[in-house]
């Protein structure tokens, strides 16, 4: 599945990224532009990186990929 989302993450209401995180499994790969994309501070997003990671999601991030 691929889904598009037009908020930043600095946006405080995601709604279509909590509904996304609800259907993740493990072995699924989420793709995000940046790293900064993935949540509204560093604290949360590292919070957030590690739980997927540990639930067998697999992140990418295009432009720290480089």
């Amino acid at each position: 599945m691929i889904h598009h989302e037009a908020f930043t993450g600095t946006t405080h209401s995601r709604p279509d990224w909590i509904k996304l995180q609800r259907k993740l499994k493990k072995e699924d790969t989420l793709v995000f532009d940046s790293v900064s994309r993935m949540s509204r501070d560093s604290k949360e997003g590292t919070k957030k990186y590690f739980h997927l990671r540990e639930n067998g999601i697999n992140l990418v991030f295009l432009k720290e990929s480089r």
